[in-house]
């Protein structure tokens, strides 16, 4: 069931994040909404990601680590800075202590 319930939570906060990205020029145009969307977007499929995350057992953790992890950088507002500042890609992302605990 975890596993179930963090492809769920993995698949809804995708969908999420590549609207917010796709939309950003547009959502960002009206600050009052863009700061509703980023405070929805932590409460509806941040926080619901990181739950099921914490669910899954260690095994089940070092499955998932690269398509959880790779995720949670997309959507880090400071790895995106950086990428916009230098015109960036995230090549790898590798698990360390603190994501399989």
């Amino acid at each position: 069931m975890p596993i179930t319930e963090f492809k769920s939570a993995y698949q809804r906060f995708q969908q999420a994040l590549e609207y917010i990205i796709t939309n950003e020029p547009k959502l960002k145009a009206d600050s009052a909404r863009w700061e509703k969307i980023t405070k929805n977007f932590r409460e509806r499929f941040e926080a619901p990601l990181d739950f099921a995350w914490l669910a899954l057992s260690k095994e089940e953790r070092k499955r998932f680590a690269t398509l959880y992890l790779a995720r949670k950088v997309q959507s880090d507002e400071t790895v995106q800075k950086v990428i916009k500042v230098f015109n960036a890609k995230v090549r790898s992302v590798k698990e360390d202590e603190n994501t399989t605990n």
